[in-house]
């Protein structure tokens, strides 16, 4: 769970990544707010939106371990080529579904949920 200090630094790394976008900080701040309680308190079971949120970020938080993984591993020389060719396309794959993910949050206008 993120402490009040996380959510903060999140929502102004986020705003520093877009600010040339032209996004009004107060606006920004209250959409990215609106759009961080609205994934933590809908019912995820009813509601396709937080869901989409929700699959988003767990999604892009595993792509990222494993891009880290496979980053940071000894030149691939302790496992088998077979396993690390799946582990790279695996890695290929999460990237193109999470871009997916973004894309349809862009399209229902919850851009402000994009990490």
């Amino acid at each position: 769970m993120n402490n009040s200090t996380d959510i903060i630094n999140q929502q102004n790394k986020r705003y520093d990544e877009l600010k040339s976008l032209g996004y009004d900080k107060s606006s920004f701040n209250a959409g990215f707010f609106e759009g961080y309680g609205f994934a933590l308190t809908s019912n995820n079971e009813n509601d396709f939106k937080a869901r989409l949120v929700s699959e988003y970020k767990e999604l892009k938080a595993r792509k990222n371990k494993l891009v880290e993984f496979l980053l940071k591993y000894d030149n691939a020389n302790k496992m088998s080529k077979q396993d690390w060719n799946l582990l790279t396309i695996q890695r290929d794959i999460m990237i193109s579904y999470v871009s997916v993910l973004e894309y349809r949050l862009i399209e229902l206008n919850m851009q402000d949920c994009l990490e």
